[in-house]
C-alpha cells in the first residue's frame, strides 16, 4: 500500500504531504514516510500505528484472509456499530499483521519527521492494552506528540474528524519544514 501511496503522491505532484491516516491508514502512512523520503512532511496518526493485531487477545494469526473475513462476519452479524465493510476490516488486520508499523518507529524517530498520535479511549475494556501499547509507542518514538481523543467520540468517522481537528489546532507538524531526505549509506 505504501508503494501505491508513493506513486499517487508522485502522480499528483503534491509532495511533500502531511499524511493524516486513521487506523490502518496511520500504519500505511508510517510505511510511506520511510519508503518515500521527502514525500511526507509530517504524520498525524489517528488512532492507529501503535496497536498491533497481536495486542488483541482474540487475534488468531493462523487465519487466512478468507477465514478472517468469515470469522468477522460471524462476530458482527448482530452489531451495526462497525464502520467499514467486513472485507476491508479483515484486509486491514491482515495488512497490519504482515507489515506492522511498530518495528518502523525507531527509524521514524531518526527521520526527524514530526508525528502526532491521537488515540481513543474506546472501548473501555481495552484500556489496559492501550496503556501498554502507548508506552511501547512512546519508547520507540519519544519525539512524537501524543494526544487523547475526547471520550464521547464514538463512531469511527466522527473519531477521525475529531482527530483531524485536534491535529489542526497548533500542532507544530503543520508549519515545520519537511526534513531533508537522509543519504543512505
Amino acid at each position: 500500500m505504501a508503494d501505491i501511496a508513493r506513486a499517487l503522491i508522485d502522480e499528483l505532484a503534491i509532495a511533500p504531504v502531511i499524511w493524516i491516516g486513521y487506523s490502518w491508514g496511520a500504519s500505511i502512512g508510517v510505511h510511506t514516510a520511510l519508503r518515500a523520503p521527502g514525500r511526507v512532511k509530517a504524520l498525524a496518526l489517528l488512532d492507529g500505528a501503535y496497536l498491533t493485531p497481536e495486542d488483541d487477545p482474540e487475534y488468531d494469526p493462523t487465519l487466512d484472509l478468507e477465514a478472517r473475513t468469515s470469522a468477522l462476519q460471524e462476530e458482527i452479524k448482530d452489531d451495526d456499530s462497525w464502520d467499514a465493510p467486513v472485507e476491508v476490516i479483515a484486509a486491514a488486520i491482515k495488512g497490519s499483521h504482515e507489515e506492522p508499523a511498530l518495528p518502523l518507529l525507531p527509524a521514524l524517530e531518526g527521520s526527524g519527521l514530526p508525528v502526532i498520535l491521537v488515540h481513543s479511549t474506546e472501548p473501555p475494556e481495552y484500556e489496559e492494552l492501550r496503556v501498554r501499547a502507548l508506552a511501547r509507542f512512546r519508547a520507540a518514538l519519544p519525539s512524537a506528540e501524543v494526544a487523547l481523543l475526547p471520550p464521547d467520540t464514538t463512531s469511527s468517522p466522527t473519531r477521525a474528524m475529531t482527530c483531524a481537528e485536534s491535529c489542526s489546532t497548533g500542532w507544530r507538524g503543520w508549519t515545520r519544514p519537511a526534513p531533508a531526505p537522509r543519504a543512505r549509506g
